[in-house]
């Protein structure tokens, strides 16, 4: 089952690259480290103007900033594989991941969720964060091979959708 998706993820990655390699990895990633607060959001962080706020469960606010961490972990990781392979599809995946981040932060503040994050530094994460470790393990797979690289990115979204699915 894992192949199947994984094959999937592969061939979704190999069309995207066609029709997104307009980006050079370098530009992505210097859009992506100048998108913050609300212009990244494509005009969806106005809608949280008109959320009221309610008061969370403890497991809502966890999943809240599991998230958050799982976007920060896709962004460096797909940063990191631009740089390997300076191939454009990572650069902007990067961007898209920036963007879901940005979201999940406006979450955050909305909510009023007390977290321990400092910095975004790029593979920095708080310290007990299990994705301190995934994200050097995942790099280090994408490094071998631009191929396993793309698998890496497979990865990636279908943990990333496997949580969400859980959570839901």
């Amino acid at each position: 089952m894992r192949i199947n998706r994984s094959v999937t993820w592969i061939a979704i990655i190999a069309l995207a690259i066609t029709s997104l390699a307009i980006t050079s990895p370098a530009e992505a990633q210097r859009r992506s480290a100048m998108q913050v607060g609300p212009k990244c959001t494509g005009g969806v962080g106005a809608l949280f103007n008109d959320i009221e706020p309610v008061t969370l469960y403890d497991f809502e606010e966890t999943a809240v900033l599991y998230m958050w961490e799982e976007e920060k972990l896709a962004r460096d990781v797909y940063l990191a594989l631009a740089d390997i392979w300076q191939l454009p599809i990572f650069g902007n995946i990067a961007l898209a991941e920036q963007k879901h981040m940005d979201l999940v932060w406006k979450l955050i503040e909305t909510y009023g969720i007390v977290h321990s994050f400092t910095e975004d530094t790029p593979g920095v994460f708080p310290e007990g964060s299990p994705f301190a470790q995934l994200y050097n393990d995942l790099v280090a797979r994408g490094e071998v091979s631009l191929v396993e690289g793309l698998f890496v990115g497979a990865e990636i979204e279908d943990l990333d959708l496997s949580d969400l699915y859980a959570m839901a």
